[in-house]
C-alpha cells in the first residue's frame, strides 16, 4: 500500500451524497413531469365543456341557417386557443342509409397543421344538435371534430420542469457542500489526528508518549470516536507491556530455552524409562496395519524379535485360520476401524480379540497375551492410528484355568451327589462317551473332507438330542446342550464359516466336559465304565494313522528320517519346503484333529499322561500360522519338539492297549 498517496473519506462521501441527491432529484422531476402532463390534459376536457356552453349553440344556429359567415366565425373562435390546431364540421350525408358516413363540410385549420406529427394530435368529437322552435325534439346536424396538439402542452410542461430542476439542483449542491464540511469538521479531522498518532507510535518511546486526545470538548456521552480513542490508548498500553516482556525474553532467552529443554528431556527420559521398564508391550498400528516406530523395549522381549514395520497379522493374529469365526470377525472389524469415527470406536473395540495365544520357544504350550486398544485421532475425529498394548498373562491364565476346572468339578460333584441313581448315571455316561467317540471319529475321518455342511450340522444336533435324552437327570448337561445348540444355529446361518472346523471344536469342548463329569462321578461311586475292545482297537488304529501322517510329512516331504537329528541347516531346508508344500495346512489340520481325538481316547482308556502329551501337540499345532508366515522356531517348537516327546512313549503302546482290558475312566 502506498501511504504517500492519501485519499479523503470526505471526498468519497461527497461523491455518494451527490449521486444520491441526483437520483432522488431525477425521480422527483419525473414524477413532476407526469403530474404536469396529467394536469394539462385535464385542461383540454375543461375547454371542451366551455365550448359546449359558449361556442356550440351559435355554431348550431349558423349551421341550421346555413350561415357560412357565422360558421366560419365560430370555427375561428375555437381555433383561437393555442392548443387547438384544427376544427371541422361533418354532417350525415344520408340519414336513411344505414351505411351512411359523415363527410367533412366545413373546416378551419392552423397554418402549421400539415407540419405536425399526426401522433401528437389529440382528437375530440362533439355532436351538434339544434332546437327548432315549436318542437320538442332536437335536430341532429352532425359532428364537430376538434384537434388538440400536445406540442404546446409539452413546451409548457418542459418549462415548468426546467424551472423546478434549477431549484432542486441548487438544493442538492447546498446540501452536499454542507454535508462535506460538517463531516470534515466533525469526523475527518479527528481521524487524521488518530492516524498521525498511530504513525508516531515507536516501541522504544512508548513510555514517553502520552495518551491520544481529540481537539474537541469532552462529551457527556462518549460517541464512537471516543471509544476508538480509548481502544488506541489501551492498545498502546498493551504494546508497551508486551514490548517490555519481549525485551526481557530476548535478554534471557538462551537461559530460558536451556531450562525448558532440560525439563523436557527430564520428562522425556522419565516417560521413556517408565515405558521401557513396564512389563507391557506398547506399539502403534498405522492405517496400512503396519507397526510404526517407536515401540517399547519390552516388545522385542515379548515377541522375541523386532516388530517395527511388520504387519499386525504377522505378530498377533497369524494363527487365525481362514473360515473360522475369529478370522472373519477380525477381518471385518479391522476393515471398518480406519473408516469410522473415533466416537464409534468403542463398539468396534468390543469385537477385537482380548486374548491371543502365540508360539514361544520358552513356553511350550504357547504364550497367552492380553490385548487392549486405544484409537488415536487426527484432530477431526477420524481414526489415524490404533495403539495396542500386549501383556503376558500366561501364568495367570494357567492359574485361572485350574481355578475354573476346580469350580467346574465342584458344580459337577454337587449335582452328582444330588442324583439318587448313581449306578444308572455311570451307565448313561458310558453310553454317552461311546457315542461321542463315534461322532468325533466320523467328523475327523479321511472321508470328512467330502461331507457337506449339513452332515456336520444335522449329525451334531441329533447327537446332542440323544445325549440330552440319555442324561435327562442332569440339569448341567441340559444347560450345556442348549448353549451348544444355539452356537450350531449361528454356524448354520453363516455361509462364510468352515462348518467342519467350528462344529468339531464345539464337539471337542462338549466331549471334554463329558469326560471330566464322568471322572468326577467315578469319585463318588467307583463304577467300571466298559469302553469295550472296539475303542482299544480305535486308539491303536488312530495312533498308527498319526504316525503315518508324520512319517509322510518328514520322510517324504521334508526328507528327514530322524526328527531328533535335525540341525540348523536341515531346519532351513524344512522351512523352505514347508512354505512351498501346497498340502501343508491340510496336513497340519489333520494332525491337530487326530491328536485331539487321541487325547479323548487315551483319557477314556486311562492313559492320562500320554493323553496330556497329545493334548499339548494338538494345541501347539493349532497355533501354527499359514505357510507364508512360518519360521524355523515355530516349526521346531510347535511341531517337531512336541512329537519328539510323544515318540518314545509310543513304543510297545499297541501291546499295552490290547492288554489293557477294562479300564476306569
Amino acid at each position: 500500500m502506498n501511504l504517500k498517496k492519501k485519499s479523503s473519506i470526505a471526498s468519497k462521501l461527497i461523491f455518494y451524497v451527490l449521486l444520491g441527491n441526483i437520483l432522488v432529484s431525477l425521480a422527483f422531476m419525473l414524477q413532476n413531469y407526469l403530474e404536469l402532463s396529467k394536469e394539462n390534459t385535464k385542461k383540454i376536457n375543461t375547454k371542451l365543456r366551455d365550448f359546449k356552453e359558449s361556442i356550440i349553440p351559435p355554431l348550431a344556429g349558423a349551421l341550421f341557417e346555413e350561415n357560412e359567415e357565422g360558421i366560419s366565425l365560430s370555427l375561428r373562435g375555437i381555433l383561437a386557443d393555442e392548443n387547438i390546431i384544427k376544427a371541422s364540421f361533418l354532417e350525415v350525408s344520408n340519414e336513411n342509409n344505414l351505411d351512411s358516413k359523415h363527410s367533412e363540410l366545413f373546416f378551419l385549420e392552423d397554418k402549421n397543421f400539415k407540419n405536425e406529427d399526426p401522433r401528437s394530435f389529440i382528437m375530440k368529437t362533439l355532436p351538434i344538435f339544434h332546437q327548432i322552435e315549436g318542437e320538442t325534439k332536437k335536430a341532429y346536424l352532425g359532428k364537430l371534430k376538434v384537434f388538440f396538439t400536445n406540442r404546446y402542452i409539452l413546451k409548457k410542461t418542459r418549462k415548468q420542469v426546467i424551472d423546478q430542476s434549477f431549484l432542486i439542483l441548487f438544493q442538492t449542491i447546498v446540501t452536499t457542500v454542507l454535508v462535506f464540511f460538517i463531516f470534515r469538521y466533525l469526523i475527518t479531522s479527528h481521524i487524521n489526528r488518530m492516524v498521525e498518532y498511530a504513525i508516531s507510535l515507536d516501541l522504544n518511546k512508548l513510555k514517553a508518549l502520552g495518551d491520544l486526545k481529540l481537539n474537541r470538548k469532552v462529551l457527556k456521552h462518549p460517541d464512537e470516536l471516543d471509544q476508538l480513542v480509548n481502544s488506541i490508548n489501551k492498545m498502546k498500553k498493551n504494546l508497551q507491556i508486551n514490548h517490555e516482556k519481549l525485551i526481557d525474553y530476548s535478554k534471557n532467552l538462551e537461559y530460558k530455552i536451556r531450562d525448558a529443554t532440560k525439563e523436557i528431556n527430564e520428562e522425556k527420559n522419565k516417560i521413556g524409562t517408565l515405558l521401557n521398564n513396564i512389563q507391557v508391550s506398547i506399539f502403534v498400528i498405522g492405517s496400512d496395519f503396519l507397526i510404526l516406530p517407536p515401540v517399547s523395549d519390552f516388545s522385542e522381549f515379548l515377541f522375541n524379535r523386532n516388530i517395527v514395520g511388520l504387519h499386525i497379522s504377522q505378530v498377533l493374529f497369524f494363527n487365525f485360520k481362514k473360515g473360522t469365526r475369529q478370522y472373519i470377525e477380525l477381518s471385518l472389524t479391522f476393515k471398518k476401524i480406519f473408516e469410522t469415527n473415533i466416537n464409534e470406536f468403542e463398539e468396534l473395540k468390543s469385537k477385537l480379540p482380548k486374548k491371543v495365544t502365540i508360539p514361544d520357544q520358552f513356553e511350550k504350550r504357547g504364550k497367552i497375551l492380553k490385548l487392549s486398544y486405544k484409537a488415536i485421532s487426527d484432530g477431526n475425529d477420524t481414526i489415524e492410528k490404533l495403539m495396542c498394548t500386549a501383556e503376558d498373562i500366561t501364568d495367570s491364565e494357567n492359574l485361572l484355568k485350574v481355578s475354573n476346572q476346580d469350580q467346574e468339578k465342584f458344580h459337577n460333584l454337587k449335582e452328582i451327589i444330588s442324583i439318587p441313581q448313581k449306578v444308572h448315571l455311570s451307565q448313561t455316561l458310558e453310553l454317552s462317551l461311546k457315542k461321542s467317540f463315534e461322532i468325533l471319529d466320523d467328523f475327523i475321518s479321511p472321508m470328512s473332507d467330502t461331507y457337506d455342511s449339513s452332515h456336520f450340522i444335522n449329525n451334531f444336533k441329533s447327537y446332542l438330542e440323544k445325549i440330552q435324552s440319555i442324561l435327562d437327570c442332569s440339569i448341567l448337561f441340559k444347560s450345556k446342550i442348549e448353549y451348544h445348540l444355539k452356537e450350531v444355529q449361528q454356524i448354520e446361518n453363516s455361509k462364510e464359516l468352515n462348518t467342519q472346523f467350528e462344529v468339531t471344536n464345539i464337539l471337542c469342548s462338549f466331549f471334554e466336559y463329558l469326560i471330566n463329569y464322568s471322572m468326577t462321578a467315578n469319585l463318588i461311586t467307583p463304577t467300571k465304565i466298559d469302553l469295550g475292545s472296539s475303542f482299544s482297537k480305535i486308539a491303536i488304529e488312530k495312533i498308527n494313522d498319526l504316525e503315518k501322517v508324520f512319517k509322510n510329512l518328514f520322510e517324504y516331504v521334508f526328507l528327514v528320517r530322524d526328527i531328533n537329528k535335525i540341525d540348523d541347516e536341515k531346519m532351513e531346508k524344512v522351512l523352505k519346503v514347508a512354505i512351498l508344500y501346497p498340502e501343508f495346512e491340510r496336513t497340519i489340520n489333520l494332525i491337530h484333529q487326530r491328536s485331539n481325538l487321541l487325547k479323548f481316547l487315551l483319557r477314556g482308556l486311562g492313559y492320562f499322561e500320554l493323553a496330556q502329551d497329545f493334548e499339548t501337540l494338538s494345541n501347539l499345532v493349532k497355533q501354527m500360522p499359514e505357510r507364508r508366515m512360518l519360521s524355523k522356531s515355530i516349526i521346531k517348537n510347535n511341531l517337531i519338539e512336541p512329537y519328539s516327546i510323544i515318540l518314545p512313549k509310543l513304543e510297545s503302546i499297541e501291546d499295552r492297549i490290547k492288554n489293557y482290558g477294562k479300564q476306569k475312566v
